[in-house]
């Protein structure tokens, strides 16, 4: 769980692998337009944009396949994948492990108290 500037700055950075169904979840504090990048990843993710609507937490929507930036980009050069909208939350995965789990636009997630399934939040259709 990243619920801090630091641990969000740092996020999987650095780390040479996640484990198969192991995520890193962000608690970005309060909605708001989001952007991330994939500083000094060796992996490429799924980014899994959570807003809160009237209805409960629902998937915002998801970037496929986030590939790492390559060694040694500077830091104005990183691609920014940027929220469809206000998000409050984040959930990183595999590359391909969204779309193995059938994770799209408007489905529910239930983390509320947090249930996990194996490491990740449930992602409801």
């Amino acid at each position: 769980m990243a619920d801090t500037p630091e641990a969000r700055y740092q996020g999987l950075s650095g780390r040479e692998a996640l484990a198969p169904g192991a995520a890193m979840w962000f608690d970005l504090g309060e909605p708001r337009n989001a952007a991330f990048v994939m500083r000094e990843m060796r992996f490429p993710l799924d980014i899994v944009w959570v807003e809160q609507t009237a209805a409960g937490l629902r998937v915002a929507g998801v970037e496929r396949n986030a590939p790492p930036a390559p060694p040694g980009t500077a830091e104005a050069e990183l691609t920014h994948y940027r929220s469809p909208g206000p998000v409050r939350y984040v959930l990183e995965v595999n590359a391909g492990a969204a779309a193995a789990h059938g994770i799209g636009a408007s489905d529910a997630v239930s983390a509320s108290p947090l249930q996990w399934e194996g490491r990740c939040p449930v992602v409801q259709r």
